[in-house]
């Protein structure tokens, strides 16, 4: 577990899309270093809620690209759906709720 007294890293965008406040750590690559720049992003726009086609255009992919990278996500932080890859941003400290 990340100690944030220690985290030099400092949470720099502030969602309140549904009432909810949560900050994202932009300082991810330490916080989940196994994640590639791509997965990384991907991992972002899920945890926003942004859909399928919605990530495919932020992100200028094919929906078979995202689709990919999900599924890479999903193996790589050992998850079988959308909300084990929250819960794992929330354990890899990659949002702050």
């Amino acid at each position: 577990m990340v100690n944030l007294s220690k985290n030099p890293c400092k949470p720099l965008v502030y969602l309140d899309s549904t009432g909810s406040n949560f900050a994202v750590e932009l300082c991810i690559t330490k916080m989940i270093p196994m994640l590639d720049p791509i997965e990384k992003k991907v991992l972002y726009l899920i945890v926003q809620e942004y859909s399928d086609e919605e990530i495919s255009e932020t992100l200028k992919i094919h929906k078979e690209t995202f689709i990919a990278c999900r599924n890479k996500l999903y193996e790589k932080l050992n998850v079988r759906t959308e909300v084990g890859l929250l819960k794992q941003a929330v354990k890899y400290k990659f949002v702050i709720l």
